[in-house]
């Protein structure tokens, strides 16, 4: 680790309860599982901290994994701080995935700091907001199975304990294995159409229905079309919105037009399913005097 960056330790103890035999490769795949759903957690809620993960001590029956927290611009209280909630939200992807019980959430609805998962029975958990990740990087949820696959091959092993500090402990029992070990297919958002995105240069745009209060659905024609069209120049916006430029019938304006159109099932795209933007207007013309205004 760079020298010129100052550390500070917050532990995280991950127990394997019961004999004082687990088998190696039980122990490999949970030190593998954390430091995965600690980089998880570290991109997602702390890109700018530098975090690592090493294994503190090895006694019977238990693993204690500590991470050290180390950023040049962050003063050494922020450090414990950061370090304190990246161990803590491990702890808390473990109890989520302990209350889903191999089942994919009924709802996921973020309320101010808090994220409230309810299963399909009704039952709820609320949890930090930073845990949302769990629901966004499918690769903690893999890892967590992965953990609990590698201990059902240590038939000593009653339990999985992880705790932090004076904190409350997540216990997995080992009836509960299986469930756990199963993979969750899990996001927060629906996946996203496949999209092809184009601007057209300096386009000929005539006004047909503006909306002098908003910037969304500006109707205009084109060269061989009418369209409906939001305004992203917030110059113009305020030009029109302020009375400095006025807006008449048959007037036009010269503009750069993204196009973003939705690809369908045969790859090809989709002009039903079209969105339109103005992305920057170069002037506004009224072609009944040969008059133009001119934006730049």
């Amino acid at each position: 680790m760079d020298k010129a960056l100052s550390s500070c330790d917050e532990m995280l103890t991950f127990t394997f309860e019961g004999g004082y035999e687990v088998n190696a490769v039980s122990v490999a795949k949970a030190v593998e599982g954390l430091v995965c759903i600690s980089d998880g957690i570290a991109t997602s809620n702390y890109p700018s901290v530098e975090f690592r993960l090493s294994v503190k001590a090895i006694s019977p029956g238990s693993l204690n994994f500590v991470f050290l927290a180390a950023a040049q611009s962050l003063l050494a209280q922020e450090k414990v701080q950061y370090a304190k909630d990246l161990m803590g939200l491990i702890k808390t992807c473990f109890e989520v995935k302990k209350f889903l019980r191999g089942k994919k959430p009924n709802k996921v609805e973020e309320l101010s700091d808090n994220i409230v998962v309810e299963r399909t029975n009704g039952e709820k958990i609320t949890i930090p907001k930073g845990g949302g990740v769990y629901f966004i990087n499918s690769e903690i949820d893999a890892s967590i199975s992965n953990i609990f696959n590698g201990a059902m091959n240590s038939p000593g092993v009653t339990g999985i304990k992880l705790s932090q500090g004076g904190s409350t402990s997540v216990e997995v029992p080992r009836e509960d294995f299986p469930i756990c070990a199963e993979k969750i297919p899990l996001s927060l958002s629906e996946e996203k159409p496949k999209t092809m995105e184009s601007v057209r240069r300096k386009e000929f745009l005539y006004i047909r229905r503006p909306d002098l209060l908003g910037k969304y659905q500006w109707g205009f024609k084109t060269v061989d079309k009418n369209i409906l069209a939001d305004i992203e120049d917030e110059d113009f916006l305020e030009s029109v919105q302020s009375g400095k430029q006025p807006i008449y019938a048959r007037m036009y304006i010269v503009a750069d037009l993204k196009v973003v159109v939705e690809l369908g099932e045969n790859g090809m795209p989709d002009e039903a399913k079209c969105h339109y933007s103005v992305i920057k207007v170069y002037g506004v013309h009224n072609p009944d005097d040969d008059k133009q205004f001119n934006l730049l």
